[in-house]
């Protein structure tokens, strides 16, 4: 919409999208125009992110501080979360300080392999690193210093490779997981999401962090 990269933004590379990503990650200059002249979907994450403001504002950081992002298949996928919340003053660029942690979920049989990949060039950007540091020797950040959140799910790997397969892979995802954040000097959270018949995608998952 704003017309500021050479070509729509679905047409870069993985490889270009982490570099304008992590460009605009770094400055204050607003991206997200006041009125939202996008689509109705577009519209409500901008707003769920901007309600998350209005919360931390009246309430306190503690009262959210997690977003948990579906089908995280690549670094993109959180730094865009991390993007939006810079638009809502939920991450400044200037002092690297977040008030809310970029939860990916890993549910897939693909994407549970590919999770220690994922994070590892995740911990290789500075700027990421420094955000999960709690920013520039910056005291005030809510969020507890050098730790990373993850999700993993079972409802897809069951799909994917039956009960035992699936179980197998997430026992696998999240020894590598740990080597991973092991070798960065962070720790690790990890929390388990089964979903059921009381409310695909939330259940016991999203109660774990409630």
């Amino acid at each position: 919409y704003l017309q500021v990269l050479p070509k729509p933004y679905d047409d870069l590379t993985e490889a270009e999208k982490v570099a304008w990503l992590v460009q605009e990650l770094q400055t204050r200059r607003p991206l997200v125009p006041n009125e939202l002249p996008f689509s109705e979907s577009t519209c409500n994450i901008i707003q769920t992110f901007r309600m998350v403001r209005t919360l931390h504002q009246e309430f306190g950081p503690r009262i959210c501080q997690t977003y948990i992002i579906s089908m995280s298949h690549h670094v993109s996928d959180l730094l865009e979360v991390l993007l939006l919340a810079k638009e809502a003053g939920l991450y400044d660029p200037a002092t690297g300080v977040g008030s809310i942690q970029v939860v990916p979920l890993f549910e897939t049989v693909e994407d549970l392999r590919r999770a220690p990949t994922v994070m590892e060039d995740l911990f290789q950007l500075p700027l990421y690193r420094n955000y999960l540091a709690g920013g520039n020797g910056d005291t005030s950040s809510p969020l507890t210093p050098n730790l990373q959140e993850v999700m993993l799910g079972y409802s897809d790997s069951n799909k994917d490779s039956g009960f035992l397969s699936s179980n197998w892979e997430i026992h696998k995802a999240q020894q590598a997981l740990q080597r991973t954040t092991e070798r960065y000097g962070l720790a690790l959270r990890i929390f388990h999401g089964r979903g059921g018949s009381v409310g695909r995608g939330g259940g016991p998952a999203y109660e774990a962090i409630l």
